[in-house]
């Protein structure tokens, strides 16, 4: 035996190093004319993924500037400049065209050359200067336009291009058919070449661009190879170049040969180690099993013989004398396991060598038995030996690690363990594998709907209703949580079938469908990540299930689709997620935060007498950014209580500035922060370092969060409210029980919510919900304020229903201290001195 190692090890050393000869000397021949047609494509390949970007850029943009037209009238779109989502557009105007020119703050201004501004400026988005196309206006500013039926909208060209290329296209550049440069990135090398392109006398103008044609050229200049791309941007009189220096493309790959030559030796190393290993454990394995059977055979130990394809080719005397009616098995998959729920999962576990029980009827009645399987040669064999009530107990505990209890589908830590398996098989690279995460929207509420039983129930219906889907397919499903399911499919063609897939998955499960005996509309979502040519990248299980986690909550939050695809698009917006929130730590640090007040107005005297604090970023990066936003993101990471300190601290500060004022200030708190421990210990340590008075400040919770959690907060509230703090119950009326338990809730005032202030005056059920909320608080005890208040009419309604109290835009907008001084001075009588 020892022989037959030694010689096998020597024949594969010698055909591993002829072999890596071969390859190394057809690669070296090869490589000297590959390398630059390789890296011309690398480069257009970039070229074509950063265009993309610009166009669907330039698309989402044009839509919203029509929606914008489609929505407003020209009057008030120029009265609205400031309070548009500009969507990083900065817009200067919205004007109109008519049949002669446009009209600009009331005068028309004529075309210089009807005819030519069609033809060159008439598209969605194009670049010009007043004076070069109007008659009669000096302004040679350019400016972008969108142009959308009659209305042409102008922008700060400059500042939108800059949003407009792409964030790391160093070497790019955006022009006009007849050479003009409307933009350009100056590093060292794009100076040279801006320098070209300025030409227009150069072939590139002269036989391409200025032809309408697009491609690639390789361009001298200074002694230097470049790779130039060119490209009209879709349905845009502009072209989008981008540079590369050659050397730079190649040197990404010219030490290919170096890196060959270590891998062949490294692997040629591990080759011959991994035959000596080999064929070592093979004779150790040999000497055990003989070993073994001897064993086996001295105790009466039950064996069953199977070849690879699952078939039973054997079974040992003490078997055929031990188990009744023992012809019936004469495949695998007829046992049936406790273990798993499939039978086709059985031969999965055999060929990876774990064991696995079954029930069988023996002579002695029925019995468990536990197999062992050993590979010999191309069968497996299967020892068995007979369990106790003990050993069943603890198997099923340690199965407890690999299953979920309820769907009886692999979990979380046999993910991991798979996945490993199939990132470590040599021909994993060559074939496309697709990772789908799913989760069921609002499972809890169907949990609450229907109780634990069901909606277990539930679940095992629903990975049924999968699995009948994905028939066809090479897959394994797993319960990663308990809603969250993890679908590995292997070998897939094309993603068009995976998209087909789910897309049928989905428009049946949201039909109404009958499960577990109750008829549910169950709403699906899913994550997407392709494995494909992923050999450059160092993955491993846990990134792959994160990547499909980050397309998985897209597809949550989206409201277009019922599935994301992890792509380039989504890997950047986690980047710039990520960025947002080391910004926010250093916002935190650096006490970037403001609070701004906003009144609240007693209609029936007259005065303001409180204000809602609301948080704000002061940082000009992060204006666009809304305060929901930046909380939201905050909560998600466990940055909220620094925050939260922040804003009882600022808003303390302005407590005590406005303490003569004789007005309450009220703040908004987190959740999270709230049921901290120690939380209202912290906050009365701020009241007694400021001196605050009692009820100059009030604690605004939402409705939501204090019925769900109302024996948790309840105890805390009163504390606050010993120490002098009004307690306001926020967004009243959303929420689904606070009838029920409004009168055992720690509250000093109620504000109705938002929603049906909007429709007081054209919705007779949100006038009988705030009359009916108003008729409740009054009959116990507790004061109404009215929030977004924002016409004349409303505050008229709202008045009508009993509610003196108001707040919103029709008073003001949340404003600055030095701003909420003068609305103080406006509807207050002045303090004495």
């Amino acid at each position: 035996m020892r022989n037959y190692v030694i010689k096998s090890f020597i024949i594969f050393a010698v055909i591993y190093a002829f072999v890596a000869s071969v390859i190394l000397m057809m690669f070296t021949w090869y490589n000297a004319s590959f390398e630059k047609d390789y890296a011309s494509d690398l480069g257009y390949q970039q070229h074509e993924i950063y265009l993309n970007n610009l166009e669907m850029k330039y698309s989402e943009d044009y839509a919203y500037f029509s929606s914008l037209v489609d929505s407003k009238t020209l009057l008030q779109l120029n009265t609205d400049l400031d309070s548009i989502d500009s969507r990083d557009i900065d817009f200067v105007g919205f004007y109109q065209i008519n049949d002669i020119g446009i009209e600009i703050n009331g005068t028309t201004y004529p075309f210089k050359d009807q005819v030519f501004f069609e033809k060159n400026y008439e598209s969605n988005l194009s670049f010009l200067r007043l004076d070069d196309v109007l008659v009669g206006i000096i302004d040679d500013t350019l400016y972008g336009a969108f142009i959308y039926q009659d209305v042409i909208g102008l922008i700060d060209a400059d500042k939108y291009m800059v949003n407009l290329l792409p964030l790391h296209a160093s070497n790019s550049m955006i022009i006009r058919q007849n050479g003009f440069i409307l933009k350009s990135y100056k590093e060292t090398s794009a100076i040279i070449l801006n320098d070209y392109v300025s030409s227009s006398t150069t072939q590139l103008f002269s036989d391409y661009i200025s032809e309408g044609k697009s491609g690639k050229q390789i361009i001298y200049i200074q002694n230097d190879e470049y790779l130039i791309s060119f490209t009209q941007v879709k349905d845009l009189p502009i072209y989008y170049l981008t540079f590369y220096k050659m050397n730079d493309l190649i040197s990404s790959f010219t030490n290919v040969n170096l890196y060959l030559s270590a891998a062949l030796v490294s692997i040629g190393i591990a080759f011959l180690i991994a035959n000596l290993f080999t064929f070592y454990t093979s004779f150790v394995r040999f000497t055990d099993i003989e070993n073994a059977r001897l064993k086996i055979y001295l105790n009466k130990r039950l064996i069953i013989t199977m070849n690879h394809k699952g078939k039973i080719v054997n079974y040992n005397r003490v078997f055929r004398k031990t188990i009744l009616n023992y012809r019936k098995f004469k495949r695998i998959k007829d046992f049936k396991s406790n273990q798993l729920e499939e039978a086709s999962l059985l031969f999965e576990r055999v060929k990876r060598g774990y064991s696995f029980t079954v029930e069988l009827d023996t002579v002695d009645g029925s019995s468990f038995v536990m197999f062992l399987p050993l590979r010999m040669g191309i069968h497996y064999v299967l020892v068995g030996d007979n369990l106790t009530k003990d050993d069943m107990l603890l198997r099923e505990y340690e199965s407890l690690a690999l299953l979920n209890t309820n769907t009886k589908l692999p979990n979380y830590n046999f993910y991991q363990q798979y996945m490993k398996e199939l990132l470590e098989k040599t021909d994993f690279s060559k074939q496309r594998h697709v990772v789908v995460g799913m989760n069921l929207l609002d499972f809890r509420s169907i949990n609450k709907l229907v109780g634990e039983k069901v909606a277990n129930e539930t679940l095992v219906e629903f990975v049924s209703t999968v699995k009948k889907s994905l028939k066809g397919f090479k897959y394994e499903m797993f319960n990663t949580y308990v809603d969250n399911f993890i679908v590995v499919i292997n070998e897939v063609e094309k993603m068009d079938e995976v998209f087909d897939w789910l897309e049928t998955l989905i428009t049946y499960l949201e039909a109404s469908t009958s499960l577990a005996g109750t008829t549910l509309q169950l709403n699906l979502r899913a994550g997407i990540y392709e494995l494909i040519n992923v050999v450059s990248e160092d993955l491993n299980a846990e990134i792959i299930f994160d990547r499909v986690m980050i397309a998985l909550k897209h597809a949550n939050q989206a409201t277009t689709s019922k599935y994301a695809v992890y792509d380039m698009t989504l890997r950047d917006f986690v980047s710039q997620r990520q960025r947002l929130e080391s910004s926010l730590i250093e916002a935190i640090e650096k006490r970037e935060f403001v609070m701004h007040l906003q009144p609240q107005l007693d209609t029936n005297r007259g005065r303001i007498v409180s204000f809602e604090a609301l948080i704000r970023w002061n940082n000009p990066r992060y204006n666009h950014i809304s305060p929901q936003e930046f909380i939201r993101l905050a909560e998600e990471n466990n940055l909220i209580v620094r925050i939260g300190q922040i804003v009882m601290e600022e808003t303390a500060k302005l407590a005590k500035k406005l303490e003569k004022y004789h007005v309450t200030i009220a703040m908004n708190i987190s959740p999270v922060q709230m049921i901290q421990k120690g939380f209202v210990n912290q906050l009365k340590d701020i009241l007694d370092k400021y001196q605050i008075n009692p009820h100059a400040i009030a604690l605004e919770v939402t409705e939501t969060f204090m019925v769900n959690s109302m024996q948790l907060m309840s105890e805390k509230l009163k504390l606050l409210q010993n120490l002098g703090i009004d307690i306001h119950l926020d967004d009243f009326g959303m929420g689904y029980s606070s009838l029920l338990y409004l009168k055992d809730l720690p509250i000093n005032m109620i504000k109705i919510d938002k929603s049906f202030i909007d429709q007081i005056t054209t919705d007779k059920y949100s006038k009988v919900i705030v009359n009916t909320i108003v008729s409740l608080s009054k009959n116990i005890g507790v004061d109404v304020i009215a929030e977004g208040v924002e016409t004349e009419a409303q505050k008229q309604a709202v008045n009508k229903a009993g509610v003196s109290i108001i707040q919103g835009w029709l008073i003001s907008k949340a404003v600055p201290y030095e701003e909420a001084l003068l609305l103080l001075d406006k509807y207050n009588e002045k303090p004495k001195k």
